[in-house]
């Protein structure tokens, strides 16, 4: 008899321990689940900023706009949302394109380009590759723009994306320009307008 009523004992104790361990677990669950929450909110928060700074469309605002796109950046992939994230970054390239630093431009770029391998993420990848080229046309270097056109049209040939191949025909057209092929590079040009007329 004492050792049926020890082993019940012995038997609560271990339910007492295992249900606060699952309590435990739930309220480390819901600490996560209000962390990742916020840092969502803090990452669309300033993205948002972001955009309205860049739409003021002057030299102030789009370098603020930079940095807010680079927090927001990082925010989105704290809370694990790497998709607005490769966006994000994407956008601070654009606007250091723009101002003239293509090698600002290019690690904005390079860390989207990251992500998306990570990811796996196809709809960002050939947008990627379309931004490339211009930088490449910048310092003249026709052949990596020639490579990354290539890239962005394999992939919107498999994507089934008719902006992003019309893009990267155009692309390739002037990439190939460059490079003395003149000939081709007006058939893809041609291309590229057939699509945008469609």
């Amino acid at each position: 008899m004492r050792y049926l009523t020890q082993r019940r004992k012995d038997a609560k104790k271990k339910l007492r321990y295992c249900f606060a361990s699952f309590r435990l677990c739930v309220i480390i669950l819901l600490l996560l689940t209000i962390v990742s929450s916020s840092y969502a909110f803090q990452s669309d928060a300033v993205f948002a900023e972001a955009e309205k700074l860049r739409s003021e469309q002057h030299e102030d605002a789009n370098l603020k706009a930079i940095e807010k796109y680079r927090k927001a950046a990082i925010a989105f992939q704290n809370s694990g949302d790497f998709k607005h994230a490769i966006i994000a970054l994407r956008n601070a390239g654009e606007i250091l394109q723009l101002l003239g630093n293509s090698a600002a431009a290019l690690v904005c770029y390079q860390q989207a380009q990251a992500l998306t391998r990570k990811t796996s993420d196809l709809l960002e990848q050939p947008r990627i590759f379309n931004d490339l080229p211009y930088l490449h046309f910048i310092d003249g270097n026709s052949k990596d723009a020639e490579r990354n056109a290539r890239a962005a049209l394999g992939l919107a040939h498999t994507l089934r994306d008719r902006a992003v191949e019309a893009e990267a025909l155009n692309n390739l057209g002037e990439a190939l320009y460059g490079l003395g092929e003149r000939t081709q590079a007006q058939e893809h040009e041609q291309q590229s307008l057939a699509i945008r007329r469609d």
